[in-house]
């Protein structure tokens, strides 16, 4: 009997041993998501356009913030121009100390830190980043994450990374546009060191994506006749000038 209230005992002790040290060093629950971000983008943007991107913290944490990051994701229709200098992209008043990590070619993670921390956590809400983008036909959406510590986070008045609770995409999208309507789309004219908006250089008559001998023909032929679509200079008369502006243009082919 004796020895089995010693053994009862023990494990009483032993238990409450194991209780006492498990209780300090129990896991601390991840603290609930706090706080909204959202991006700012234009719906459409023309192929080969650079765009802004803004993101503005909504809603701050209940107790306030320290710092914060925010986890961008984009589609491959786009390619983000990182400045050279992160302050560039800074809007946030609270960013003494910015920190950028381009992840991937279509991921970013990008924060802000105040230096020195000040006596009281900030509240504040308004435009955080902005960030310069290009859009290629078709476009494609961007995104904020949230859930782990390397997605979008808030640091709270307690030190603790709280995920964002609410955060948003958008879609942009960037259409070709042939503004001068020569068969040349505007992006591809630039690449090719032409005006998209002057349609007398590239002289593609038969529109078979290059200024060759078809087109000196057509030029050839319309000589001395007003004919809108022939002339390059404006005054509806094919003259020897515009036969000489096709000739100069042999070869140059435009990649649509």
């Amino acid at each position: 009997m004796t020895r089995t209230i010693a053994r009862l005992t023990l494990f009483a002790l032993l238990t409450a041993a194991v209780t006492a040290f498990a209780a300090p060093h129990a896991a601390t629950a991840a603290p609930p998501p706090e706080g909204e971000m959202r991006l700012v983008a234009p719906a459409v943007v023309a192929d080969g356009d650079t765009f802004t991107v803004g993101i503005e913290v909504v809603g701050s944490p209940t107790e306030g913030y320290f710092g914060f990051q925010e986890r961008m994701q984009w589609g491959a229709g786009l390619s983000y121009l990182p400045s050279a200098l992160l302050s560039d992209e800074v809007l946030s008043p609270h960013c003494s100390l910015p920190v950028r990590t381009i992840m991937g070619p279509t991921d970013l993670l990008i924060g802000c830190v105040n230096f020195p921390l000040p006596a009281a956590p900030f509240t504040d809400t308004g435009p955080a980043h902005r960030l310069t983008f290009t859009c290629h036909d078709p476009g494609g959406a961007i995104l904020l994450t949230t859930g782990t510590n390397l997605d979008s986070i808030f640091v709270d008045a307690g030190l603790n990374e709280v995920p964002v609770a609410l955060v948003n995409a958008v879609n942009v999208s960037c259409p070709r546009v042939d503004s001068d309507l020569d068969g040349c789309f505007d992006s591809d004219e630039i690449a090719l060191g032409l005006d998209p908006h002057n349609r007398f250089d590239f002289s593609d008559y038969d529109h078979s994506g290059a200024v060759d001998a078809a087109d000196i023909a057509l030029s050839v032929q319309a000589f001395g006749t007003m004919n809108d679509l022939i002339d390059r200079t404006g005054d509806s008369a094919v003259s020897v000038g515009d036969v000489v502006r096709v000739v100069a243009q042999f070869g140059v082919s435009c990649p649509t």
